[in-house]
């Protein structure tokens, strides 16, 4: 896609930990899709470190955190079969619009 050249390689600045610094409204995201209460304070409590990787036209992003890491990859715009993080399966589309990203999911 363009622009993603200048994320690829080890020397890109997205190759690096990014450590969530705020959540707003997740919580409530969370329970509109179903998380029970359990997870959602877990989740509401962790921050996560992630890593973002471009290799051509597929991104990789890695998250870790104490009691869980994922990994997805994607094309954008591209739906694809994901496994989210309280084990939903999804089927999601990521995009990007100059810096914003957007995700959809819809039950798979």
């Amino acid at each position: 896609g363009p622009g993603l050249h200048s994320l690829q390689g080890p020397t890109s600045p997205w190759w690096m930990p990014w450590k969530l610094m705020d959540s707003k409204n997740f919580d409530d995201y969370m329970k509109s899709i179903g998380v029970g209460f359990a997870t959602r304070q877990v989740a509401n409590t962790t921050k996560p470190s992630t890593i973002i990787k471009v290799n051509g036209d597929t991104i990789t992003i890695q998250t870790q955190n104490t009691f869980k890491s994922t990994q997805i990859s994607f094309k954008l715009g591209l739906e694809f079969d994901e496994t989210t993080a309280d084990d939903r399966k999804v089927k999601s589309i990521v995009t990007l619009d100059g810096v914003c990203t957007g995700t959809y999911e819809k039950e798979a």
